[in-house]
């Protein structure tokens, strides 16, 4: 096979059968430094897009490494060189927005020490603001919007910038090109598996979680978050995602597993037909998800208890009805309360994720917030206060840029964009660090509470660390 492209009277060869192939390095996590948000816990994690990304890039004959310096403790230097020492012609990041100024360290040291390495960035930072991206940052060649992999697969073969849907590219003039959307990947059983071999999973914990992917796309509205894949849902078959389970247990010896898709379960329909090919085939596995309280009844709660569910992360969001109408969430705190009764009642570990900050929140709803809070204690294994974060690509984000709803956008620096520190949005409603006063108290008050009904929380949960920096937001 021989796939080339033209530049002038120059024919370039991308990739030769039996010659020369492309070296395309990935990037798992990009993080170098250390996080401003000193409250959220990050612990390294495997990134499902990127392991199905290399797996599909491997599938089309190119070479494939990834790397991940936060798990391997790699400062700059020590990053750079490794990726060279793979001798690149691609890197590829996908950062979230915390990490997108890492990223661009790492993509400007390449730079410097080997100038034809092209650097590409894609990821749910780059999707939202693709040609913002490459502004602000000059290390980037061009920028993929949503998914990567045939994007990423054109321009590894070497065909013009200006004919690859999906892209955003620095011209030689400087200026940058955004070129037309591309569409969906379809079917997506024809993916192959992610290529978790090409991690040192060890390193990722002792009792590390696989990340399945069961579908793609979001259809919900809420005004905090990105649909880095679309509103349009696409979904693998029962059976494709049963295979992929059973291979991961034969080939890594692994049996706990992560659903990683925005919401899992989403369509009733689908997922029982997933948990019952689980269960049909007497896979002895546990897993865990996020979701939401209106895709959950006592019926599919039962069989996911049966096919391994052993813990789930729920977005309640907030205990006001008022706020969720106008963050879009689509739920009543009613709700809540009766799914965590339910979780209980079944076995299966429930913890709720609230946000403080959103659009019309006052001092009353966030009373209304810790109400719910510390009525759903009795049943959730833990209970989690994010700060609303204005990630770009969302009406958030949007409202905040205008300086709507209440919100102004306080920081462009993306390193403070952690859900826990609240350092990056204004609340017309809230001093300045009030929000993280109020967030600490809350999760001071949740947790005496949680150690006071189960004493073992304390040595299986509590972090003094995280308390000591709790604390000193009342100094």
């Amino acid at each position: 096979m021989v796939v080339c492209r033209k530049e002038g009277n120059v024919v370039l060869t991308a990739y030769k059968g039996g010659g020369d192939i492309v070296r395309i390095v990935l990037f798992n996590s990009s993080t170098i430094t250390r996080r401003r948000d000193q409250i959220e816990v990050v612990e390294p994690h495997l990134k499902v897009g990127v392991a199905s990304l290399a797996s599909f890039l491997r599938e089309q004959d190119f070479d494939v490494s990834i790397v991940d310096p936060q798990v391997e403790g790699l400062n700059l230097e020590k990053t750079v060189k490794k990726i060279l020492s793979f001798n690149p012609d691609i890197v590829g990041f996908s950062p979230y927005t915390v990490e997108i100024m890492d990223a661009s360290m790492i993509a400007a040291s390449i730079k410097n020490k080997r100038e034809s390495v092209r650097t590409v960035v894609g990821g749910p930072h780059a999707s939202a603001l693709p040609v913002e991206t490459l502004k602000e940052f000059k290390s980037f060649d061009m920028a993929v919007v949503g998914e990567g992999e045939l994007t990423l697969k054109e321009i590894a073969e070497g065909k013009e910038p200006e004919e690859i849907k999906g892209l955003v590219y620095r011209k030689k003039d400087g200026s940058i090109e955004l070129n037309p959307p591309r569409p969906p990947l379809k079917p997506l059983d024809r993916l192959p598996y992610p290529a978790w071999d090409l991690y040192d999973l060890k390193k990722y914990g002792s009792d590390v979680s696989l990340p399945v992917e069961p579908l793609r796309g979001c259809p919900y509205s809420c005004i905090f978050c990105y649909r880095t894949l679309g509103r349009k849902v696409r979904y693998k078959s029962p059976s494709r995602i049963a295979d992929e389970i059973e291979y991961m247990m034969n080939n890594f010896g692994i049996s706990s597993f992560r659903f990683l898709a925005g919401t899992f379960p989403l369509s009733k329909k689908h997922a029982m037909k997933v948990f019952d090919e689980i269960i049909r085939r007497g896979l002895k596995i546990k897993w865990s998800a996020s979701t939401r309280v209106d895709t959950l009844d006592d019926e599919l709660l039962k069989i996911m208890k049966h096919s391994g569910c052993e813990s789930l992360q729920i977005g309640v969001e907030s205990g006001d009805p008022e706020i969720l109408k106008l963050c879009r969430k689509g739920i009543k705190p009613e709700d809540a309360e009766r799914v965590f009764k339910l979780c209980k009642k079944v076995g299966i570990k429930a913890g709720a994720n609230f946000i403080l900050g959103l659009p019309g929140e006052t001092q009353e709803t966030i009373q209304r917030t810790k109400l719910l809070a510390f009525k759903l204690l009795k049943y959730a294994s833990g209970i989690n206060f994010a700060i609303l974060v204005p990630y770009p690509g969302t009406n958030v984000y949007k409202m905040a840029a205008k300086g709507e709803g209440g919100l102004k956008i306080k920081s462009k620096d993306w390193r403070n964009y952690g859900k826990q520190a609240g350092l990056a949005l204004e609340h017309k409603n809230f001093k300045n660090g009030e929000l993280a006063k109020i967030q600490s108290k809350l999760y001071l008050a949740t947790s005496l509470r949680y150690i006071y009904s189960n004493p073992s929380y304390l040595i299986k949960h509590f972090s003094w660390q995280r308390l000591i920096q709790l604390l000193r937001r009342f100094r």
